[in-house]
């Protein structure tokens, strides 16, 4: 059996010969391609007319291959793949025409370290440790899942765009789409309880509503289904919810999909990223990760510093076996993309 960097060889050199004569002149190339904290291995056949190329996720292939060994029944499937890309490419060239994606740019945070090499090509502004990034959303699959794309600098100089006119389009459409909103922790479990469908005089029993209204944490967030915690770039809801306390926040990121707020006068910044740092390092799954620092938001100043510069400073670990176990079974190996 090969191993893994036997087979992208093969298939590398080999895949031409399972595609069709449309293929001939095309240029295959594999590279790196990036997801939040985390990177992987597509292949692509470029054309010589393509403004942007699909390209399939080698890893998925690789699975098969090692429960099939079989090479020709792999390439023969990831062939097909390929074609069916380009086959609906042109909508999606499409999709990126300025006029049909202007109300649908968004943007997102991610980790810097964690993401720097993705970061290299595309446009994106420093937010203390954080990056604000940008991505169009396409729309929804037969599932409801929401379908988006990153943007990369192609993507941008295709569209004619600035980082500025990004962070400005995205502010906007974020804001519009998926309104930022601070809820209590009473809200919030009642909310997950009632989207698993508990009745509410079930959740009354369940819920110490006295102890939850006493609690000084509160829910940051807003409605996209994946990045919530993008609410950071934008210090409104703070604002509110400083003046309504009336005192600073710490801002603890639980996530990439939203953040908790705690009165600064009332916590210890240290011992909250501590707490942090413990949790990304047992339960939280890498892709989920946003940082293990806490930031302060000043509510006479308006503004997001750094509460915290603590030491461990890398997301990018498994601490613990727990953690691996979490990502390793969430992971699905990735196959056809755009």
């Amino acid at each position: 059996m090969m191993d893994y960097e036997i087979f992208k060889d093969v298939i590398e050199d080999q895949i031409k010969d399972y595609l069709p004569d449309s293929f001939k002149n095309a240029d295959i190339l594999i590279r790196r391609a990036h997801e939040t904290n985390e990177s992987y291995d597509e292949i692509c056949a470029i054309l010589s007319d393509e403004k942007m190329s699909p390209a399939v996720g080698i890893k998925y292939y690789y699975e098969k291959y090692r429960e099939k060994e079989n090479i020709q029944s792999i390439l023969r499937e990831l062939a097909g793949s390929i074609v069916e890309l380009h086959d609906i490419k042109k909508e999606v060239e499409d999709i990126v025409d300025l006029d049909n994606v202007q109300h649908n740019i968004l943007y997102a945070v991610v980790n810097t370290e964690a993401n720097r090499e993705f970061l290299e090509n595309a446009p994106h502004r420093q937010l203390q440790d954080l990056s604000v990034v940008y991505r169009i959303r396409l729309g929804n699959d037969e599932y409801g899942k929401e379908i988006s794309m990153k943007i990369n600098n192609d993507i941008m100089n295709q569209m004619e765009l600035t980082e500025q006119n990004l962070f400005d389009l995205a502010s906007e459409n974020t804001n519009r789409i998926y309104p930022a909103k601070a809820v209590s922790m009473e809200e919030q479990i009642r909310e997950i309880l009632q989207r698993q469908g508990m009745d509410n005089e079930t959740i009354d029993v369940l819920v110490d509503a006295r102890m939850l209204r006493e609690s000084p944490l509160w829910v940051v967030k807003n409605d996209a289904p994946v990045g919530g915690a993008a609410i950071i770039a934008n210090t409104d809801v703070f604002d509110e919810l400083s003046q309504k306390i009336g005192d600073d926040l710490y801002i603890i990121p639980s996530s990439v999909h939203e953040v908790l707020v705690m009165p600064a006068g009332q916590n210890d910044a240290l011992k909250l990223a501590d707490m942090v740092l413990d949790i990304n390092r047992t339960e939280t799954l890498l892709a989920d990760r946003l940082s293990n620092q806490i930031y302060k938001y000043d509510k006479e100043n308006k503004e997001i510093t750094m509460a915290t510069d603590t030491p461990n400073k890398s997301i990018e670990y498994y601490n613990s076996y727990k953690a691996k176990t979490n990502d390793l079974e969430r992971k699905q190996p990735k196959g056809p993309k755009m």
